[in-house]
């Protein structure tokens, strides 16, 4: 396995310690656990419990890279004045407000692949076909699950 580097504040990151989960060799949170820093003490943790008899585990988050997204300052390109106006209004509301719309339109929080995909989702609502057009697309292991 290649290094992993945890590159994250990661304070609501919970880490496992679940050895007997079937997919611990394969789990992030199983991962990261072992390679923390020694200077932490305390951190959130993932619960054995949340591993089921099936070995389902809704906390898995996979080892494998994922496509992450930064900056949107070109999303509303093709957009009319009042099609960009309704857009960014629906978009103020997916992002939670108007000030955290604009700190990832501008690129300074990374956007999740689920994220991505309810900007598409959006977009199409409003008529406007097509992938999102991102400032900045990444393949990075994903810490914000």
């Amino acid at each position: 396995m290649e290094k992993i580097k945890l590159d994250y504040d990661l304070f609501d990151w919970a880490l496992c310690q679940a050895d007997n989960c079937p997919q611990a060799e394969d789990c992030l949170r199983h991962i990261s656990h072992f390679i923390i820093p020694a200077e932490v003490k305390k951190h959130n943790c993932v619960l054995a419990s949340a591993c089921t008899n099936d070995g389902h585990c809704p906390m898995f988050v996979s080892t494998e890279p994922v496509l992450m997204a930064r900056g949107m300052r070109h999303l509303l390109a093709e957009a009319g004045k009042e099609q960009g106006e309704r857009i960014r209004a629906d978009l103020y509301k997916l992002f939670g407000n108007k000030r955290r719309y604009y700190r990832f339109a501008q690129g300074d929080y990374r956007i999740t692949p689920e994220m991505q995909a309810q900007v598409a989702e959006l977009l199409n609502r409003h008529g406007l076909e097509g992938e999102p057009k991102f400032d900045q697309t990444f393949s990075e292991l994903n810490f914000l699950a």
